[in-house]
């Protein structure tokens, strides 16, 4: 197999084959040259390889993911009921909200490599992705040098990309992080220069495939930059999930991964070009939609923020008696955890440890008016069938799942989903909101 250059130009792998032509007195006479292009099939194994890398590593980390969470709910849990047993006590504040912190950091982490393996929930619709780039541009040029422009160029025509608005907005915040980052590496351009273009996009059968996805129309939204760039070798594995090219303390690596879940788990996907000392562009393609006639409307990060600060405060001591809890999860220190942050909101509460007795829960005891169930659970039953039985047999009104780690995330769309770890507050807000 070698390379080759054609006569216009374009350069192909071609795998040739020689076979000798014997004589009639034994020797060689010559051969014969057989040469075919194999470059399309080189290119296909090379996508297959790829892509059942990047899914042993997505169910990889997505069990490491279940794993972790069920410990971070249960150091969050006790710790915050530490806190607020002891409200007054100095000690808290210099030993133990540190340690609630860094397991929320944690739980961030988690939460990247989740997006990787594609089970981190995703809250689908149609937006129009525009205003929700130049929310992100807005607030990421407070953190960019004076050298350093960021252009944007959304064009003349809505674009609706059928997407998760707030898992958009923090993949463009990391793409242009990097970007930044790229520009500001040794020996960068005289004047570091950030474009996000965006467009739509008809991919036939042949483009679709060479990206893995259905044919049809997309957003295509192009990050540039005329930074370091990189090489073959990098490029290849950049959106691995640990890897990265910045130095110890300066990135995790996992800014990159969750873009490519967040695209894959959409039904898009990301490609990427690049040239040593002449910059790279990453592409995200997402499926593109009808307008919708509820626009989502763009979140800065400040707002987010002001909103859980107000969420935190909510006061729950006039909550009331709630009713009959079935708290259903295979963890005893992660039932303990729930259990009592359910007491606390006012809900009397049975357990069970796994979907087969719970079901049977559900059919022997009248008046309960919440399941609150894990989704990965051993044996036959699990949270999806478990929340069906609840509806359609039992006639509870209020269903919800929890989970670290859940393959197929989407079966039960309308079904309210906690993602481990999660507080007290989190819990409270959601049974808060919505019609039930």
């Amino acid at each position: 197999e070698c390379e080759m250059a054609l006569r216009g130009g374009r350069r192909v792998i071609a795998r040739t084959t020689l076979i000798p032509e014997i004589a009639a007195d034994g020797s060689v006479a010559g051969c014969f040259e057989l040469t075919f292009d194999v470059t399309e099939q080189k290119r296909a194994q090379e996508m297959l390889v790829k892509a059942q890398k990047m899914e042993a590593l997505g169910q990889l980390t997505g069990g490491l993911a279940h794993d972790f969470n069920n410990i971070l709910t249960v150091i969050i849990g006790n710790l915050s009921a530490l806190t607020d047993a002891r409200s007054g006590d100095a000690a808290v504040a210099e030993f133990v909200e540190p340690a609630v912190d860094a397991a929320r950091r944690g739980a961030e982490l988690i939460k990247a490599l989740m997006s990787f393996s594609r089970n981190q929930p995703l809250e689908a619709r149609a937006a129009d992705v525009a205003p929700l780039v130049a929310s992100v541009a807005r607030m990421v040029r407070r953190s960019l040098p004076e050298s350093l422009r960021l252009d944007i160029d959304a064009g003349h025509i809505p674009l609706w990309a059928w997407i998760d608005a707030d898992q958009l907005q923090n993949a463009l915040l990391n793409l242009i992080l990097n970007a930044r980052d790229a520009t500001s590496a040794p020996a960068p351009a005289p004047e570091g220069r950030i474009g996000v273009h965006m467009s739509t996009q008809a991919l036939d059968k042949a483009a679709a495939a060479a990206l893995q996805v259905e044919p049809g129309r997309y957003v295509l939204i192009d990050i540039s930059d005329n930074g370091s760039g990189m090489d073959a070798q990098t490029l290849a594995r950049m959106f691995e999930p640990f890897f990265t090219t910045k130095r110890p303390g300066l990135g995790t690596g996992l800014g990159l991964a969750m873009v490519y879940g967040f695209a894959r788990q959409s039904g898009g996907a990301t490609s990427a070009r690049s040239t040593p000392g002449q910059g790279t562009t990453v592409s995200m393609w997402l499926p593109a939609t009808d307008p919708a006639t509820d626009a989502v409307l763009p979140v800065d990060v400040i707002d987010v923020i002001d909103v859980v600060d107000v969420i935190d405060v909510i006061d729950n001591s006039a909550r009331g008696e709630q009713g009959l809890a079935l708290l259903v999860d295979d963890n005893a220190e992660v039932r303990k955890v729930v259990r009592r942050s359910l007491l606390e909101l006012g809900f009397t509460v049975i357990e069970a440890e796994n979907g087969t007795e719970a079901m049977q829960m559900l059919d022997q005891t009248p008046g309960i008016v919440l399941l609150l169930s894990d989704v990965v659970m051993p044996g036959s039953v699990d949270g999806w069938m478990l929340a069906a039985h609840a509806r359609k047999h039992c006639a509870v009104p209020r269903v919800v799942l929890m989970s670290g780690y859940a393959p197929d995330l989407v079966q039960i769309t309308d079904v309210p989903m906690l993602a481990k770890p999660f507080t007290r507050m989190q819990l409270a807000a959601l049974l808060d909101e919505g019609a039930w």
